[in-house]
C-alpha cells in the first residue's frame, strides 16, 4: 500500500477510532501499565496546579492528550498494513464498550 495514495474506508476509520481509544485507555488507566505511569511520574504534581511535573506524566494523566499521541501511531500502523494489530485493539475496545452498555441496560425497572 502506498502511504501517499492511501484512502481510508469507513471500516478503517472505525477500527482506528476503537484502537486509539483502547490503546489510550490501556496507557492511562489499566493496572498493567502502572509501571509506565510511575516511570513518567504521573503522581509527582505541582503543588499549586495539581498538574504532573513531567511532560510524559501530563500526557499519561490526560486521556484526551494521550489519544492525540496514540492516534498518529494507529494511522501509521494502518498505512503500513499492520491492520491485524489494530483489529485486536479495536475488538477489545468494542467488546468493552458493549459490556458497559449491556451493564447499563441489564437492570430494567420491572414496572416500566
Amino acid at each position: 500500500m502506498n502511504p501517499l495514495t492511501y484512502t481510508p474506508t469507513g471500516a478503517d476509520v472505525l477500527i482506528a477510532v476503537l484502537a486509539t481509544w483502547r490503546l489510550a485507555a490501556l496507557l492511562c488507566y489499566e493496572e498493567r501499565f502502572e509501571w509506565l505511569r510511575q516511570k513518567a511520574k504521573v503522581d509527582f504534581v505541582d503543588p499549586e496546579t495539581g498538574i504532573p511535573i513531567t511532560r510524559m506524566g501530563r500526557i499519561l494523566s490526560c486521556f484526551w492528550c494521550c489519544s492525540l499521541y496514540v492516534a498518529p501511531l494507529v494511522v501509521v500502523t494502518m498505512i503500513f498494513n499492520m491492520r491485524w494489530l489494530l483489529i485486536v485493539l479495536a475488538a477489545s475496545g468494542g467488546s468493552i464498550i458493549l459490556q458497559h452498555w449491556s451493564r447499563l441496560h441489564r437492570y430494567v425497572d420491572p414496572e416500566h
